[in-house]
């Protein structure tokens, strides 16, 4: 993360639930809680969608949330369970089971604090009843380990089956400003994946403004990556500045520069675009942006591709390319292009795995199953509308798929059964 070592993750352990829980089965419970992987886990009774708490720093190793289903058949649903492992950097590992779909609010690779909201509970996997499963995990081996938690003070920290227990206090990082540095940070590094290197810095100077964030990690990260993008800014305005034959994209880029960093701190920064705005205003008319109402609506496809805001995304793009002239059309289409073909494969695999649910979920899932498959095919419908009208090339193609999708969608819903009227 730019160079800066994670923090240690602080002593003690936190019980992960954010309201008061009762166990429903303790360590070395009769029930499930046997064997190595098990035998010092709990299981805290929470209605679904309770948010769940990281009861200790550190990275993000495993997250899954696709699962719509759960039931008490260890056959049919062992392997039906959403999940997130967290790893602590002594050679511990926590891991949360049962998690609710679509709520995990993290992601592999990131850096959680003691105490943030991780994701909510949920009824999914092999379970019974709504409930949290946690367990402590020796990284090496994958056995769970004992612990005790900070805050609980009977039988000395080890909650017992039948226990109540309170829940977590407040992170020392609000939750709102953590979720918002969250965001910004997945913003910037998509758009430097994608080469938009003023955008990816335009979303580190949308930091907010709280004192009890201040040296929180991801805010010493932005701000390093806000030092970096700086420097990669100002090379590549001198570039666009001393290019003799720009490119139509090197000139948008460049009329882009200009409008998303017009309000930038740094004298270095503001002396490059003023020469990079000297050279285009000296180019003759042919070289120059002859249509800035398109700057616009591309650069929020781009803020909102970055932030996975897809409808969003489609639509800016679509404003940018009717209002484009025609030498500028190929590269926004290229753009929507991206975000279309990318959705849609992600929508084939949502069908698939709906349709596997719908044939083994029980009833009380199958109202979830059938809002996840419309949802999804309303989105598909709106690609492939996206794709048939913008691609004429391609619109026989795209009017093929779009009828095998609805028929996915219809198949699934066959598998459903009729709705239950209220």
């Amino acid at each position: 993360m730019a160079g800066i070592p994670f923090p240690r993750p602080g002593p003690g352990y936190l019980l992960p639930v954010t309201r008061p829980s009762t166990i429903l089965q303790g360590n070395h419970g009769a029930y499930s809680h046997t064997g190595p992987f098990n035998q010092y886990a709990w299981d805290f009774r929470l209605p679904e969608g309770t948010p769940v708490v990281a009861v200790r720093g550190g990275i993000v190793v495993y997250a899954r949330d696709d699962s719509n289903i759960g039931g008490e058949d260890r056959h049919l649903f062992h392997d039906e369970s959403n999940t997130l492992t967290i790893d602590h950097l002594d050679g511990t590992r926590s891991f949360y089971l049962h998690i609710k779909k679509d709520s995990i609010r993290v992601r592999v690779g990131e850096y959680v604090v003691r105490g943030e909201v991780i994701a909510e509970s949920g009824h999914t996997g092999w379970c019974g009843t709504p409930h949290l499963h946690f367990t402590l995990l020796n990284a090496s081996t994958m056995e769970s380990i004992p612990l005790t938690f900070s805050g609980y003070e009977e039988n000395g920290g080890i909650p017992l089956e039948g226990h109540r227990v309170p829940a977590a206090p407040l992170p020392a990082v609000p939750q709102p400003a953590i979720d918002a540095m969250r965001r910004i940070l997945r913003g910037s590094l998509a758009a430097e994946k994608l080469g938009a290197h003023d955008i990816a810095f335009w979303f580190t100077t949308r930091l907010p403004a709280h004192k009890r964030h201040d040296g929180y990690f991801y805010d010493r990260v932005l701000t390093a990556r806000n030092d970096i993008l700086r420097r990669i800014l100002s090379t590549q305005l001198e570039t666009l500045t001393r290019k003799k034959a720009p490119a139509l994209d090197d000139i948008l880029v460049s009329h882009r520069c200009l409008e998303l960093l017009a309000g930038c701190t740094g004298t270095h920064l503001k002396s490059r675009m003023k020469a990079l705005r000297s050279a285009l205003e000296a180019r003759p008319p042919a070289v120059r942006l002859q249509s800035r109402s398109l700057l616009g609506p591309w650069t929020t496809g781009l803020k909102k591709e970055c932030l996975e805001d897809i409808t969003g995304a489609v639509n800016a793009y679509i404003t940018a390319l009717k209002k484009a002239p025609d030498p500028f059309k190929p590269l926004i289409r290229h753009d929507l292009e991206r975000v279309i073909q990318s959705r849609l494969r992600a929508g084939y695999r949502s069908f698939n795995r709906l349709a596997h649910e719908a044939r083994i979920a029980l009833s009380p899932d199958r109202p979830a199953i059938r809002a996840d498959v419309d949802r999804t095919w309303k989105t598909m419908k709106m690609l492939f509308s996206a794709w048939a009208d913008h691609y004429p090339g391609e619109r026989e193609i795209a009017l093929m798929e779009l009828e095998d999708s609805r028929e996915q969608h219809r198949a699934v819903l066959k598998m459903l059964g009729p709705a239950k009227r209220n």
